[in-house]
C-alpha cells in the first residue's frame, strides 16, 4: 500500500448573498451603471429535480445594483441528500467500479491504452506478478504526469485490482482522507471492522470477485489516512 499523501486542508468560500432591486430602482441606476466599469460576471447555479429547474443570478455593476430571475420551482421536490464535501460534486470520485477511465478488472495493456497513466515497469517479469501504476486526470506528456493522481495495483492474472485514493478524491457519499471516523460511521453504518481498519461491501450479496471501500485510519480511530477501493481476488499485496 503506498504511503498516504499529505493531507490536503481545504476552506469553502461562502457564496455572496444578493438581494435584488425592483425594477423601477434597477431602471432609475441605469445611466450611473452604464458610465461604471463593469465588476460583475455571471453566475449560474442549475438544479435538476423532477425535471428542469434553473436559477440564474446576473451581476452588473456594484454590489447595489443586482438583478436575479428565478425560474419556477417544482411541484414536487425530491429530498437532496448532503454531502460531507464538495468533491463528490467535481468529478473527483472513486465510484463503485473505478475511477476515472480505470475500472477494475482492466488488464495492463487496456490501462497503457488509456493515455493517462505513468508505470512502475511496462511488462511483467517472473517472478513479478504486479505492477504500481499512477493514472492521472490529464493525458500524460513525455511520459511525466501533472496534477492529480491515484495509485493503481495491476495484477498479471486479475488486472487493476486496487485504487488508492489521494487526498482530493473521495467516494460517492463524500468520504476522503482526513474525514473523522464518526463522519465515515454515519455515512456507512454498515461498514465492518478489519484489522487493518474498516470495509464497506459494495457489491451484491453472491457476486465475485467482492468489490469493497476500504479505509485505514490514524492510530485507529483517527481520521481516514487512506481510503481505496479493492477486488477481493487482489493477489499485489497483504
Amino acid at each position: 500500500m503506498p504511503e498516504p499523501l499529505e493531507l490536503i486542508k481545504r476552506v469553502a468560500e461562502d457564496a455572496p448573498h444578493l438581494v435584488p432591486q425592483p425594477a423601477a430602482e434597477v431602471r432609475r441606476r441605469g445611466d450611473r451603471r452604464r458610465r461604471r466599469r463593469t465588476a460583475g460576471a455571471v453566475a449560474v447555479a442549475a438544479l435538476v429535480v423532477a425535471g428542469a429547474v434553473t436559477a440564474t443570478v446576473q451581476l452588473t455593476g456594484g454590489n447595489d445594483d443586482a438583478v436575479v430571475p428565478i425560474g419556477p420551482s417544482p411541484r414536487h421536490t425530491a429530498p437532496v441528500r448532503p454531502t460531507p464535501t464538495a468533491n463528490a460534486v467535481t468529478g473527483e470520485v472513486l465510484t463503485h467500479d473505478g475511477y476515472g477511465k480505470i475500472r477494475l478488472g482492466m488488464s495492463l495493456a487496456q490501462v497503457r491504452a488509456t493515455g493517462h497513466v505513468v508505470l512502475t515497469a511496462h511488462r511483467f517479469r517472473a517472478p513479478v506478478r504486479c505492477l504500481n501504476a499512477q493514472y492521472f486526470d490529464a493525458p500524460v506528456r513525455g511520459g511525466r504526469g501533472t496534477g492529480n493522481h491515484v495509485e493503481l495495483a495491476v495484477s498479471q492474472r486479475h488486472g487493476v485490482v486496487a485504487i488508492f485514493a489521494s487526498d482530493s478524491v473521495s467516494t460517492v457519499d463524500g468520504i476522503h482522507n482526513g474525514s473523522t471516523e464518526a463522519t465515515t460511521r454515519a455515512t456507512y453504518p454498515h461498514a465492518r471492522s478489519e484489522a487493518n481498519g474498516w470495509f464497506q461491501r459494495l457489491s451484491p450479496a453472491g457476486q465475485q470477485p467482492e468489490i469493497d471501500y476500504r479505509f485505514s485510519f490514524e492510530r485507529g480511530h483517527g481520521p481516514v489516512t487512506d481510503l481505496f477501493l479493492q477486488r477481493s481476488d487482489q493477489d499485489c499485496y497483504e
